[in-house]
């Protein structure tokens, strides 16, 4: 696996290099890149090695119970941490998860600022005996 990546990775630079493309193109196709490479490890360090502990351990007649739990968890946890490479590296989904975040962010930040403004009007109307009704 490991020397068809190296492979992969030797033949995408050459043929980049070779083309005559834009920056944002080439930038584009690296970041691809390199998520894919991620999107390839997610799965190596979740399911092989520990179904291979699994094996391996079954084979050596010391198996356990938490090693099948182990794997049990890793593959759950598989589909939720797949898409994170390519949102973290590639620089537009990057942008658009920042952006969106922030948004939450701002949006929680005004609405308890209203909830702070209205209840501070409300107990000033209540303490000047002003009949809220």
């Amino acid at each position: 696996m490991i020397y068809f990546g190296v492979k992969g990775y030797r033949s995408m630079n050459r043929l980049i290099s070779q083309t005559s493309c834009s920056e944002k193109f080439k930038s584009v196709q690296k970041q691809l890149f390199h998520a894919l490479v991620f999107q390839t490890l997610i799965p190596v360090f979740l399911m092989h090695i520990p179904a291979s502990a699994i094996y391996i351990t079954i084979f050596f007649n010391n198996s356990t119970e938490i090693v099948g739990q182990t794997l049990s968890l890793t593959i759950a946890m598989y589909p939720a941490l797949n898409p994170l490479p390519t949102i973290f590296i590639v620089k537009n989904y990057r942008k658009a998860l920042k952006d969106f975040v922030l948004r939450i962010k701002y949006k929680i930040q005004n609405k308890s600022r209203v909830t702070q403004l209205s209840t501070t009007a409300y107990s000033t109307q209540v303490s000047a005996g002003v009949s809220t009704k």
